[in-house]
C-alpha cells in the first residue's frame, strides 16, 4: 500500500465480525478490523446519509469503510427540537444496520463486496467491507460522452446479463431481497483481474453490486412496522426508480416494495441510457413534475434499434419499463431474452463501441472470478443479524478439521456421519472433508441417523420470540428450530431445508424420534438448495424416492441428492429445479435456456425455453419462449401444444390450468385445448394441486380463497393470502373470525387491515399467519407470525 500524509488512524469503539469467529479468536478477529488506516475524509465519497471512504487493515488490507453522516437525514440549516433531532438520527441508525443486516445476506455471493463486519467509531455506526477497484457505469458514460462515443447494443446486453445474473442470485435466498436502488453508480465493473477495455472488447463483464441503504428483505425492512418505528420511507434514485417507489399512495404498496420487478425496471432503464446517452423519462428535465406523476401520466421515450439487430434488445429493455409490476418480465425471464439476443448469429461481430475495435469471438465465461475473501475463518462464529447488532448470547459449536486422509464428496453427505468444512486456501474456496468427533454437534445441533417418520410436520414462526418452530397437525408442538438465518423449506417424508448459523451453507434437518429435537440429516455443505420433493406421484403415495437439487460449493453447479444424503445425479447443471411427475426442469452450464431430465438423470427435452414449470400428468408442462417471453404449453418433444400466448401458466391438473390473459392481465382457467372457461376474475392464483383446489385472489374484494378446477369458489374469498398446499393444509394469513368487511361488503384487504389499527376499531380484528382445512376452517389458527406462504 503506498502511504500518504493525509491518511488518519481510526480506532473503532466496538465490532462485530460478519464471518463466524471461534469463541477464542475472537480478541484477534476484532484486532484485526478495529485499528484501521483510513484516507483523509476530504477524499470519501459522500452519500444522501452516509460516505465511504479507503481504508487498510495495519497489515495493509484494503478496506471500504461505510459510515453515517453527522445528523443524517437533517437538512443543513433545519432547527428542530432536541426529541426530532434523536428521533430522526436513531431512524436513520437503525437503517443503517438494516442495510448491513440485508447485504450480509449476500456477502457470500458473486456480485457483491464482501463483507467484514459492523461497529461504531466515536459512537457512530460504520460498515467495514471490501475495497472494489473498478469503474462505475456512471464514471464509463461520463466517458463515452466526452469522446461522443456508444456502446454497441452486444455491450449494453451484456452488462445486463450480468447485472441479471447477480439479481437472480438473490432470488435464490429464502428471505425475498431486493436492491431497489440500481443505478449506474451503485454498479461497479471490477478491474482486478482484467481492464475495463479488454472486458468491453470481449463484451462480458466483471460486475458487482454497491450501496444496500434502500435494500429490502422480508421480513425486514420491507414490513411496514419497520417503516412506522424509525420514520423513514427509503425510495430509489427518481432518474431509475419504478412508480411504485416514488410514492406511498397505492394499495399493497408495501407488498409491492418486495418484487425484484422493482430491480428488473432500474437496471432497463439503466440499460436505456447505455443504449441511448439519456434515461426513458429525462427526469431531471423536467422539475414542474413529480417523477411519480412523470412515470405515471407520461410514456417513456421510445427507444430505437440502431439495427434490425438490435430489435429484440430494444424491445427487451421497454418491456422492464411498463408501468405496473405484473406487466415486466421478471428477472429470469429478462435474462431468457438478453442471452438469446447474445446468442444469436450475426454477419458480423459488432465491436464494443460502434467506433471501437472488433470483438474477440469466444464463449462467456462461466464465472467471474470472486473478489478477496475473508482469511481464517473456518472455524468462526456468526453474528445473530436477530439479536439487534448484538453477539448471539450461546456460542455455536463448530467443527475443526482433524488430520485424516481426505474422502469423497458422495461419501461425505451419506447418512450424516461425516462433516465437510470450508476452507478458505489463497483466496480460493476449496472443500476439505474429514470425519469429526461423533459427539460433536454441528451449529448447535446433533446429528440424526434417521429421518422423522410420523404425521405431516407444519413450519411456522412465533409470534413474539421470532423463532421457527415445527407443528403436528393437531397443533401440537414438535419442536423448535430457533432463530435461523432464513426461512425454512418444508417437511417432505421427514426433512426440511435449512440455512447454517453462518449463513452461506445448506442442509437437510429432521426431527429425531423419541427426543422431538431437531437434528442435521444431511449436513449444511451445500451453498443453495430446493425443497424435496417425490420423483412421481406413485412415489408420493407409497413414501419412496424423493429428490432435492442441490448447489456444491466447490464448482456451483447443482445436482440431486436423495433423502439418505446420496449423491444421485452429480453437479452437471447452471440450475435445476425440483421434480413433478417423474421430469425435472435443469438450465446446462453455459446456457440460459432450459430442458428437461426425466427420473435417470437423462436429457427428455433439449433446452429450449427461457422457463419451465411443473410437468403434469395431462403429457404437457408450461414453457416460456424465449424470443416473445410469452408463456404456452409443450409435451416432452419440445412441440407446441398451447402456443405461447400468456403472461404466466401454470401447471395443469386434470385437463384443466390456470393461465393469466395478455388481455385482461387477469387469470383464468383454460383445458388442454386452450379453450377459457368463463369463470370469476381472479387478479392472482396459485397453481392447482392434486385435489384439484387452488388459492386465488378474487378481483373486487381483493381476498383469496379456494377455487375448484371449474373455476367455483369451495372457499369463500375470506384470507389476505394463501400459499401452496403444505401437505394436507394451506398456509393462510387472516383472521380466526374470518371478519374483514368492517366497512361493507366491498372492502378491500388492506383497508381493512389498516382498520384493525385504528383506534376505532382496536381489538375488533387481529390477523396472523396459520393453516386452513380444504373447507376453509382453522386446521391451526393464526397466531404466529410467518408460514410458508411464498
Amino acid at each position: 500500500m503506498d502511504y500518504s500524509a493525509d491518511m488518519q488512524i481510526i480506532e473503532l469503539d466496538s465490532f462485530m465480525t460478519a464471518f463466524p469467529v471461534d469463541p477464542g479468536d475472537q480478541d484477534a478477529a476484532k484486532r484485526r478490523f478495529m485499528t484501521l488506516l483510513g484516507e483523509s475524509e476530504t477524499r470519501a465519497k459522500v452519500g444522501g446519509t452516509s460516505y465511504v471512504s479507503r481504508a487498510w487493515t495495519l497489515s495493509g488490507e484494503p478496506l471500504a469503510l461505510k459510515r453515517l453522516l453527522p445528523n443524517p437525514g437533517i437538512p443543513e440549516g433545519a432547527t428542530l427540537s432536541d426529541e426530532d433531532t434523536a428521533r430522526i438520527t436513531q431512524g436513520h441508525a437503525a437503517a443503517f444496520y438494516e442495510e448491513y443486516r440485508n447485504q450480509l445476506q449476500v456477502s457470500h455471493l458473486r456480485g457483491f463486496p464482501r463483507l467484514y463486519g459492523y461497529g461504531s467509531i466515536a459512537g457512530t455506526p460504520a460498515i467495514v467491507m471490501e475495497w472494489v477497484e473498478g469503474e462505475s457505469l456512471r464514471r464509463l458514460m461520463r466517458d463515452l460522452r466526452e469522446r461522443s462515443d456508444q456502446l454497441s447494443g452486444r455491450v449494453v446486453a451484456g452488462i445486463g446479463t450480468s447485472v441479471l445474473e447477480i439479481l437472480e442470485s438473490l432470488g435464490r435466498l429464502d428471505a425475498a431481497l431486493a436492491h431497489r436502488d440500481i443505478s449506474p453508480a451503485n454498479i461497479l465493473i471490477r478491474t482486478t483481474d482484467s481492464s475495463l477495455e479488454e472486458q468491453l472488447e470481449r463484451e462480458s463483464f466483471d460486475l458487482c453490486l454497491i450501496d444496500f441503504g434502500s435494500s429490502a428483505s422480508e421480513p425486514a425492512a420491507s414490513d411496514p412496522s419497520f417503516t412506522t418505528a424509525t420514520h423513514l420511507w427509503r425510495n430509489g434514485t427518481p432518474e431509475y426508480a419504478p412508480p411504485e417507489m416514488l410514492t406511498r399512495d397505492l394499495p399493497h404498496v408495501d407488498e409491492l416494495r418486495k418484487s425484484q420487478k422493482i430491480d428488473v425496471f432500474a437496471l432497463c432503464s439503466v440499460l436505456y441510457e447505455l443504449y441511448s446517452g439519456h434515461t426513458p423519462w429525462r427526469v431531471s428535465e423536467h422539475a414542474e413534475m413529480s417523477p411519480y406523476r412523470l412515470k405515471t401520466e407520461r410514456a417513456p421515450e421510445p427507444l430505437a434499434p440502431r439495427s434490425t439487430d438490435d430489435e429484440p434488445l430494444t424491445r427487451a429493455i421497454m418491456s422492464g419499463l411498463a408501468m405496473r409490476q405484473e406487466d415486466r418480465p421478471s428477472v429470469r425471464e429478462l435474462l431468457a431474452v438478453l442471452g438469446k439476443y447474445l446468442g444469436q448469429d450475426s454477419k458480423q461481430t459488432q465491436s464494443a463501441t460502434t467506433s471501437g475495435s472488433e470483438s474477440p469471438e469466444g464463449a462467456r465465461p462461466d464465472s467471474t472470478t470472486p473478489g478477496p475473501t475473508t482469511p481464517d475463518s473456518v472455524n468462526l462464529q456468526v453474528a445473530d443479524k436477530a439479536q439487534g447488532g448484538k453477539r448471539a448470547g450461546e456460542a455455536v459449536p463448530t467443527f475443526r478439521e482433524e488430520t485424516g486422509k481426505p474422502i469423497s464428496r458422495r461419501s461425505l453427505i451419506v447418512g450424516g456421519a461425516i462433516l465437510a468444512a470450508t476452507a478458505i486456501a489463497g483466496g480460493v474456496f476449496t472443500l476439505n472433508i474429514a470425519k469429526p468427533k461423533a459427539e460433536r454437534d454441528f451449529s448447535g445441533y446433533a446429528i440424526a441417523e434417521n429421518a422423522y417418520t410420523g404425521d405431516p410436520l407444519y413450519i411456522a414462526k412465533q409470534l413474539e420470540s421470532n423463532e421457527w418452530i415445527v407443528r403436528n397437525l393437531d397443533g401440537t408442538l414438535i419442536a423448535s428450530l430457533g432463530h435461523l438465518a432464513s426461512e425454512p423449506g418444508r417437511f417432505t417424508n421427514g426433512l426440511t431445508r435449512v440455512r447454517d448459523g453462518s449463513g452461506s451453507s445448506y442442509g437437510f434437518m429432521t426431527i429425531q424420534n423419541g427426543t422431538n429435537s431437531p437434528a442435521w440429516r444431511i449436513l449444511p455443505i451445500f451453498a443453495n438448495a430446493k425443497d424435496f420433493t417425490a420423483i412421481d406421484t406413485a412415489a408420493l403415495e407409497s413414501q419412496v424416492a424423493s429428490l432435492a437439487p442441490v448447489e456444491f460449493q466447490d464448482d456451483r453447479l447443482w445436482g440431486f441428492v436423495d433423502e439418505e444424503g446420496s449423491e444421485i445425479f452429480g453437479d452437471r447443471w447452471a440450475d435445476a429445479d425440483t421434480f413433478s411427475t417423474g421430469y425435472a426442469a435443469v438450465r446446462p452450464r453455459d446456457s440460459v435456456l432450459w430442458g428437461l431430465i426425466d427420473s435417470s438423470g437423462a436429457e427428455v427435452m433439449s433446452p429450449a425455453f427461457a422457463a419451465l414449470d411443473a410437468y403434469s400428468n395431462d403429457g404437457i408442462i408450461g414453457a416460456q419462449d424465449p424470443e416473445s417471453g410469452r408463456w404456452g404449453y409443450v409435451d416432452l418433444s419440445g412441440a407446441w401444444v398451447l402456443p405461447p400466448s400468456y403472461l404466466s401458466a401454470s401447471k395443469f391438473c386434470d385437463g384443466r390450468a390456470l393461465v393469466k390473459s395478455e388481455n385482461a392481465g387477469n387469470w383464468a382457467i383454460t383445458d388442454v385445448n386452450g379453450i377459457v372457461l368463463d369463470t370469476a376474475d381472479f387478479i392472482d392464483a396459485r397453481p392447482f394441486g392434486a385435489d384439484g383446489l387452488a388459492p386465488a385472489k378474487d378481483s373486487r374484494t381483493k381476498l383469496w380463497g379456494l377455487i375448484d378446477t371449474a373455476g367455483t369458489w369451495r372457499v369463500e374469498p375470506r384470507y389476505l393470502k394463501l400459499g401452496d398446499k403444505v401437505e394436507q393444509l394451506w398456509p393462510a394469513h387472516g383472521s380466526p373470525a374470518n371478519v374483514y368487511d368492517i366497512y361493507g361488503a366491498d372492502s378491500q384487504a388492506w383497508e381493512a387491515y389498516v382498520s384493525g389499527k385504528n383506534a376505532e376499531h382496536a381489538g375488533d380484528v387481529t390477523f396472523g399467519y396459520g393453516y386452513i382445512n380444504s373447507d376453509g376452517t382453522w386446521a391451526i389458527n393464526p397466531n404466529y407470525g410467518d408460514t410458508l406462504i411464498r
